[in-house]
């Protein structure tokens, strides 16, 4: 919630308004002071947009990887990750929402392109990314992984502080990642 006027009306003049999932297309390429700056900005909107699934074939665990979004802005994150990824139209949101869904390898290809060498992102993600991130993994190895607060709903206790949250403590402002 945002309770500032002048922030709130500056977050919408750059396109952050409510409900933007919707109706959200990809920024111009040109805002970006580098190209390597595009999957950062594609990793930020997965961390907001985007779910981790598996598939459970026998005693092995394959990633399933979704973003949801409107089909423009999901050609894009197509066009620039170069990922081949499954399009269908998700009419249980609305009309306008697309999901583009990565399996397999090209979702453990996905997931590389997102979070390798990066240092911000979403730390419940984050250690799914870990998990996945050289391939399929044991049936026990993932049922060890959600054994933690992981995957669990806030009113069971998945409520995360990281270490930079512990740190801002004091500060003005605590960020406090659920699910």
């Amino acid at each position: 919630m945002i309770a500032n006027k002048h922030f709130w009306t500056t977050l919408n003049k750059y396109g952050c308004v409510p409900r933007k999932s919707l109706i959200l297309k990809f920024p111009e390429k040109e805002i970006f002071a580098s190209k390597d700056l595009l999957r950062h900005f594609i990793r930020g909107y997965f961390d907001g947009d985007g779910c981790f699934s598996r598939n459970i074939h026998t005693y092995i665990v394959s990633p399933i990887i979704g973003l949801l979004g409107t089909k423009e802005f999901l050609e894009e994150v197509l066009a620039i990750s170069d990922i081949k990824a499954k399009y269908t139209h998700d009419k249980r949101h609305s009309e306008n929402t697309f999901l583009l869904s990565y399996s397999k390898d090209d979702g453990i290809l996905f997931i590389n392109y997102l979070y390798n060498n990066s240092s911000i992102y979403l730390n419940r993600k984050y250690r799914l990314f870990e998990f996945f991130k050289n391939g399929s993994r044991s049936v026990e190895e993932f049922a060890e992984l959600l054994s933690g607060n992981i995957g669990r709903a806030p009113e069971m206790g998945n409520t995360e502080i990281n270490s930079e949250t512990k740190e801002s403590e004091s500060s003005y402002s605590v960020e406090v990642e659920t699910t």
